[in-house]
């Protein structure tokens, strides 16, 4: 009853007013209540109820809030303004390595305060800076951090968000039309599960999704468009396979979600636009060529293009802007990684050299800057490890000869060898009869996502992309 009587007489004042009043309630000021007006003052309140105000705020209020408050409000807000701060930055990380470090920051906030940089964390990662199927190592970081929280709105919402994140994740690997039920059933206990199994019917005979979605009734529900985006998407690759263009499919199938449209974005990079690339082409025309959209698509477009031809140009001395601009780099943070290899054709050309070891040469040549030590090993693997990869070996055994990460780390280039090992030779391994177990131990696979969804292909096909 307290808190509920003090929140009704706060209703009508903003952050500005409760920083004027948390001033009148400082020890220089009346004990308790506003002399003049009859209102309690943030004072009057417990700490519980302050932190709660607090939370609501933006984070230019809080700091008025804490500049004009008494040492006790100083003292509640305290937490609650170092959880909003780093929630703020969350929202402008720009990539996985970046958000993973504040994320590890967060779990020192007292487990009240966690949910403001986690519900920022899981708004923000559908717009990172990262690899295709990078999704499941965020989502191990955010279940552990989420696990210590308190049931509430704030995360019910972020598990909600979680969840959606999962099924981005998970969907990929439904073809075979058994598993759409199952990954209903598993991902989305508040769907009607009858409804969307006739909805997903219907994409299945080639209707849009839009269509199908409004005929259902189900724009409401997130969840269930993403799970029909999704299996569209993965259904439309052979129409990709044939030549149609990315947009042309998705304009015909009505999709709108991120996921979606990714997923068949990510299937032009590894091949078609990528050979352009590989070939010589511009980013600019393999970007116009497919009508690549997707943030994704065109980072990996460009680290193709500083590993091979614009990369090259750059280390024998060219300048980056002249080179960017032939090339067709046109976006200033791509511009700024290739300028990284300015001066560094020695180190370059050590590391397409035979028997190559990037952490041999990063040491004998002091290198150890973190962004300029995973360009080392992009260009590596892209130019040697990719085709020992094609070949049929060992993740591992390449991971190792090359140097690339550490023995016990998968980091994102490591992450990459393993979704080309299992979209190349693992699952059509697992497809032909070999036991999951020994196309695991042979292709040196670790990352669990990947091996679970090996698990999957017995009754269908899998796709990590």
């Amino acid at each position: 009853m307290l808190i509920q009587t003090h929140t009704d007489s706060l209703t009508a004042m903003s952050p500005f007013d409760l920083a004027a009043s948390s001033a009148e309630g400082s020890p220089d000021a009346a004990e308790s209540g506003d002399a003049q007006s009859g209102r309690p003052t943030l004072n009057d309140m417990p700490p519980e109820l302050l932190e709660k105000i607090g939370g609501s705020m933006a984070h230019s209020d809080l700091m008025a809030l804490k500049m004009a408050g008494s040492a006790r409000i100083n003292a509640a807000m305290e937490g609650v303004l170092l959880a909003k701060q780093l929630a703020a930055e969350i929202s402008e990380t720009k990539t996985w390595p970046e958000l993973e470090r504040k994320l590890a920051v967060s779990a020192t906030l007292d487990v009240r305060h966690r949910q403001w940089p986690l519900i920022a964390a899981a708004r923000t990662i559908a717009h990172l800076q990262v690899l295709p199927g990078e999704v499941s190592l965020m989502l191990e970081s955010l279940d552990a951090a989420s696990a210590r929280l308190p049931r509430t709105a704030e995360t019910d919402h972020l598990r909600r968000l979680m969840r959606v994140l999962q099924h981005s994740d998970f969907v990929e690997a439904i073809t075979a039309d058994e598993d759409i039920r199952t990954v209903c059933e598993a991902c989305f206990k508040d769907v009607d599960l009858a409804n969307v199994l006739a909805a997903v019917e219907k994409i299945r005979q080639g209707e849009p999704v839009r269509k199908v979605v409004s005929e259902h009734r189900l724009s409401h529900d997130h969840c269930a468009c993403e799970v029909l985006e999704q299996f569209a998407a993965m259904r439309l690759l052979n129409q990709a396979k044939a030549g149609c263009d990315v947009r042309d499919l998705v304009k015909d199938q009505g999709l709108v979600g991120y996921p979606s449209t990714s997923t068949l974005e990510a299937f032009f990079v590894d091949h078609a636009a990528g050979d352009m690339i590989r070939a010589g082409d511009t980013v600019q025309q393999a970007i116009e060529r497919f009508e690549l959209q997707g943030y994704d698509s065109h980072h990996t477009l460009h680290t193709l293009a500083i590993c091979h031809a614009a990369g090259d140009c750059v280390s024998a001395g060219e300048a980056p802007l002249e080179v960017a601009g032939r090339f067709g780099i046109k976006n200033l943070f791509e511009v700024r990684r290739l300028a990284r290899w300015s001066g560094q054709q020695e180190v370059r050309t050590a590391l397409l050299s035979p028997g190559a070891h990037v952490g041999h040469i990063a040491y004998r040549n002091d290198i150890q800057d973190r962004e300029f030590l995973e360009l080392m090993e992009q260009l590596v693997f892209e130019r040697t490890a990719r085709q020992r990869i094609l070949s049929g070996e060992s993740c591992r055994k390449v991971q190792q000869e090359f140097g690339i990460g550490s023995d016990n780390e998968c980091n994102a280039v490591v992450r990459q060898m393993e979704i080309l090992s299992f979209n190349e030779v693992a699952a059509p391994a697992v497809r032909a009869g070999v036991p999951v177990d020994q196309v695991v131990e042979r292709f040196g696979i670790r990352d669990s996502s990947l091996i679970r969804k090996l698990a999957l292909l017995p009754t269908g096909r899998a796709n990590p992309r």
